[in-house]
């Protein structure tokens, strides 16, 4: 699987790399992250960090997201003009843990020295493969210990789970890394830059106390997704991911997995299995046919122009909707 994914996405880099030569050996530039509007420029690889920038950021920044909607960064190709990009940024704010393997040829291709990256899963302890099953009530022991975890499933071996982002509590310390690294890179902005952290911050907290009361109210407690997007939204609010139906991105799932999901699906009462918009749901549909569960999308990275999911407060209320509509009082 490991080998599939990395051909996947250094082959098309090698590409971007050779483009990427011509652009610097051609290209008359100016230093990185400054404009004739003095913003500086801050490039994310995902559309919920470059939402969270541009809460702290506000105008003090133009801020570029690398991975277009409706796409995976399990499997993303980054562009020469992505590679230009980078190379007027100052900062470069990516998910970390595995997620973009593509992120260190991308940063070298960009040839920029002043390039500084904010890693959103850095100080914090990876859900891993062990865990991945099981219910929330202990996470609060285990969130700054390391980036780092070990353990299988979803290709998380070496790195452990990499969808931080989906807990709003771990959203608001990657929100104070965000806030620090902006006033280290525009220092005039720092109370600026301050302010509208901390605002965020409470826009946060409200965020997690309307996600616990509805969740409170859930009747069932387990769901079956796509893959694995969501074992620290589930270990926040004291739910199960009880089984994933492609454990690595990519990977279909055997027959024998399947039979082990649809018994899971039918013992423990699951109405819904959660598939993703940024992969087919072939898979889904063939486990929805012998469960009669319903196929329901949840979104873990929306985009520019998607429906409900243009922020990420949006994109979490939209989730949690769908959540809701399958596991709530009365399903």
């Amino acid at each position: 699987m490991k080998g599939r994914i990395m051909k996947r996405t250094i082959l098309p880099l090698l590409a971007v790399l050779a483009v990427a030569v011509v652009w610097h050996l051609g290209a008359v530039r100016e230093l990185p992250g400054k404009k004739a509007s003095s913003k500086i420029k801050v490039v994310a690889s995902i559309y919920p960090l470059a939402d969270i920038v541009r809460q702290v950021a506000g105008d003090r920044a133009e801020v570029v997201v690398l991975l277009p909607a409706g796409a995976s960064p399990h499997t993303f190709e980054p562009t020469p003009r992505q590679v230009g990009e980078l190379g007027q940024a100052v900062l470069f704010v990516q998910v970390g843990a595995g997620l973009e393997l593509w992120a260190d040829k991308l940063v070298g291709a960009s040839g920029n020295a002043y390039l500084k990256r904010v890693t959103a899963a850095q100080g914090i302890h990876l859900i891993t493969g062990e865990e991945e099953h099981i219910a929330g009530g202990e996470h609060e022991a285990h969130e700054e210990h390391g980036e780092h975890g070990h353990g299988a499933g979803h290709d998380h071996g070496r790195f452990g789970n990499p969808h931080v982002w989906l807990d709003p509590v771990m959203v608001s310390g990657i929100v104070s890394r965000i806030e620090a690294a902006l006033i280290e890179a525009d220092p005039a902005g720092d109370v600026y830059y301050r302010e509208r952290a901390e605002s965020y911050r409470q826009e946060l907290a409200l965020l997690d106390a309307e996600i616990k009361r509805e969740t409170a109210g859930f009747r069932v407690r387990e769901f079956v997704s796509f893959h694995s997007s969501w074992p620290y939204f589930a270990r926040r609010y004291g739910l199960k991911q009880a089984g994933v139906i492609e454990e690595s991105p990519g990977r279909e799932p055997t027959p024998r997995e399947i039979r082990e999901i649809v018994t899971a699906v039918k013992s423990r009462g699951i109405k819904a299995i959660f598939a993703e918009p940024q992969f087919s749901p072939e898979a889904a549909k063939a486990i929805a046919e012998n469960t009669g569960a319903r196929i329901l999308f949840l979104d873990p990275i929306g985009g520019e122009g998607v429906p409900g999911c243009n922020n990420y407060l949006d994109l979490m209320r939209h989730n949690l909707k769908i959540m809701k509509d399958a596991m709530g009082a009365g399903k």
